[in-house]
């Protein structure tokens, strides 16, 4: 079975790139890379469920937070 995956919204992910060593801190505690986890914060290349579960977990977000349209918002939730 294959994961599901969801593209971020860059405008809603900009608190995560504008603030100054956020992202290499994340990429660490997700265990990915930190070019990687930039192209997901971009929307450049889609999340899987589970790195986007742990990226909530670390910010207190909620998944629809990150996420533009409303049919993958109600998914993800």
């Amino acid at each position: 079975m294959r994961e599901r995956s969801f593209k971020l919204s860059p405008d809603k992910t900009d608190f995560i790139t504008s603030a100054h060593g956020e992202q290499t801190r994340l990429a660490k505690e997700l265990t990915i890379d930190l070019g990687l986890l930039n192209h997901y914060l971009h929307g450049r290349r889609w999340i899987p469920e589970t790195i986007l579960m742990g990226l909530c977990r670390l910010t207190d977000k909620q998944p629809s937070d990150f996420l533009v349209e409303p049919a993958e918002k109600i998914i993800a939730d």
